[in-house]
Order: structure tokens, then C-alpha cells, then sequence
């Protein structure tokens, strides 16, 4: 099996983080190839660079060689993804796609934690796309983008942990934290919160 995973932002620390985390988690039989575009946005905080994140997924995609067999978009909130299904016979997987499905086929009131303000609406608009219920997941956005949070982790354990007191406090009883720069990462949360992470539920896909 090989798994190609895409990263449509410049950032290649991202890239490593997800390959990094998905190495611990497959088979050693499962190859990861990691690609990072090589223009366009250092993070995807906004319409305008989620737009030209899903240009560079699928440029990153005519890259490809013909033996992969799934593709990974390394991005919470999937810029892209429509456009890789259509082009790909492929199995797609998107993160957030992964977590929101998760949560809807088991009618759990979820939360997500992500970084970036702007990502706010943008995941609520993509919720209402798939026609997940608002009321399922509860998003909360803090201050940031991905490249701080690699940069300076330690930054944001606070926040996290005092978010996930709120979405606890809210009804929500499982927590996913959204977005690849937080793969290779661990942070405390509620203890009345099951954590889960992404990445297993995406390697469940590959299996």
C-alpha cells in the first residue's frame, strides 16, 4: 500500500508532522509519501487561502505516481477534496470529512479545537455542505494558525485545555482537535472529553 499525503500549504514542518504521526500508527508495510505545495499559502486560515489551498491539492495530486493507492489531504477543512474525489478513482480522504462523519453516524455531540478565527464559519459552512447537523459539533477557533502552533506549542496548551472545559461544560462528549499541526503534538484536555484523534480514524480508513 502506498499512501500519498497531501499537504496544500507551503509549510513542510506540517507535512512532517502528519507523515511523523502517521508512521507510528500503519504497518510497516504501509510507504507514506509526503508532499508539500511549493506555492501558494504558509497556512489555510481564510477563504481566499482555502481557495488557493484546493488549487495546490490538486496540483500536488498530478504529481502522483501511478502505484498510489489513497490519498490523505493533510488539511482540516479539506480544501479540495470534491475536485480529488472527481479526478481520483482513488480512495479520498479528508480530515475533517473523517471526524464530522464520525461523530454524525454516531450521533455524538462532538467539539473541535482548531487555530485560525476565520476557520469558525468556514467549518460550520462545510458541516452544513455535508449536511451534518449544527447542533452535533460545536467549533471553537482560537487565536493563531498552524505554523504558530508548531512553532510554539506550549502557547496554546493553556487555551486548549480551557476550551475543552467549555465544550465539556456545553454537552459535548468527544473532542477532535482539527488541524495537521497538531498531529505530532499531545495536549491535555477535559477529562469528562474523549479525546480522539484523527489519525486513527484515518488509518482505519487505510486498513
Amino acid at each position: 500500500m502506498k499512501v500519498l499525503v497531501l499537504n496544500p500549504n507551503t509549510t513542510k514542518t506540517m507535512t512532517d508532522s502528519v507523515l511523523s504521526a502517521l508512521k507510528r500508527k500503519v504497518d510497516s508495510s504501509v510507504e507514506l509519501i509526503g508532499l508539500t505545495a511549493s506555492t501558494g499559502c504558509a497556512v489555510i486560515d481564510s477563504r481566499d487561502s482555502y481557495a488557493i489551498g484546493a488549487q495546490s491539492a490538486m496540483s500536488l495530486f498530478a504529481q502522483a505516481s501511478a502505484d498510489v493507492t489513497h490519498v490523505v489531504l493533510a488539511c482540516f477543512g479539506d480544501p479540495g477534496l470534491d475536485r480529488l474525489y472527481e479526478a481520483s478513482k482513488l480512495p479520498v480522504i479528508g480530515l475533517a470529512k473523517t471526524a464530522f462523519t464520525y461523530a454524525a453516524a454516531r450521533n455524538i455531540k462532538a467539539a473541535v479545537i482548531t487555530i485560525g478565527e476565520q476557520w469558525g464559519p468556514m467549518l460550520h459552512d462545510y458541516m452544513f455542505s455535508l449536511n451534518i447537523p449544527a447542533e452535533l459539533i460545536s467549533i471553537y477557533a482560537l487565536k493563531g494558525n498552524g505554523k504558530k502552533l508548531i512553532e510554539d506549542p506550549d502557547e496554546f496548551r493553556k487555551q486548549v485545555f480551557n476550551q475543552s472545559v467549555v465544550a465539556a461544560e456545553q454537552g459535548a462528549s468527544i473532542l477532535f482537535l482539527g488541524g495537521a499541526a497538531f498531529a505530532d503534538l499531545t495536549f491535555e484536555v477535559d477529562p469528562r472529553l474523549e479525546l480522539i484523534d484523527v489519525l486513527d480514524l484515518v488509518v482505519q480508513h487505510l486498513i
